[in-house]
């Protein structure tokens, strides 16, 4: 993933230091915090306009990609459950 989203460790890890938590019972309950708050599941998007799958349809504002696994156009910020990144990058 790209690193914008923060993990659960280093969410507490700021906030103790933030808050000046270095050892003790503090630390401890706000480790006992952290474990209750749930934590997103989530994957990283692949837009056509980045993805293998696609490619671009010359139009006047280049705003339209034909993707071959649906087998019909797509707008820019479009997505789909096939997006492979172009760079390489991996898809979680």
């Amino acid at each position: 993933m790209s690193g914008e989203y923060i993990s659960r460790e280093a969410a507490e890890n700021a906030f103790c230091k933030y808050m000046g938590f270095t050892s003790g019972r503090v630390a401890l309950a706000s480790e006992l915090i952290f474990a209750k708050i749930p934590a997103a599941d989530v994957v990283e998007v692949v837009r056509c306009e980045n993805c293998t799958n696609c490619e671009p349809v010359w139009t006047p504002s280049n705003s339209l990609f034909f993707c071959v696994k649906l087998n019909k156009p797509v707008n820019l910020g479009f997505y789909c459950a096939y997006g492979k990144r172009k760079d390489g990058g991996q898809d979680e």
